[in-house]
């Protein structure tokens, strides 16, 4: 894509690697916790957090959440900005 479509690209992919790496993150910490859980005091910082987690990789936990779905935010961003940059090349390209 940034060889077609130059550099700027590059800010469209980085919102598709946030998506991927922030379920990466929750998914290794929410494992952490339940391998811990037997040691672990759970204050309301750390019930939020966990919250905050199961959210990130559930998209049921997500859909009633507070802040909304943080993934499916940087998912529609990536998807925003792949169409608005290679609408008008298909469009071009394939208009009968």
């Amino acid at each position: 894509m940034m060889a077609l479509f130059g550099p700027d690209t590059e800010s469209i992919f980085l919102e598709l690697h946030k998506a991927r790496r922030q379920i990466e993150v929750s998914a290794g910490l929410l494992y952490q916790h339940f391998l811990s859980e037997g040691g672990l005091t759970l204050t309301d910082d750390n019930r939020k957090l966990r919250q905050e987690q199961l959210e990130d990789i559930d998209w049921a936990e997500a859909s009633g959440a507070k802040g909304g779905d943080r993934i499916k935010a940087k998912l529609s961003a990536f998807r925003t900005g792949m169409e608005k940059l290679c609408r008008p090349v298909v469009e071009r390209g394939y208009r009968a």
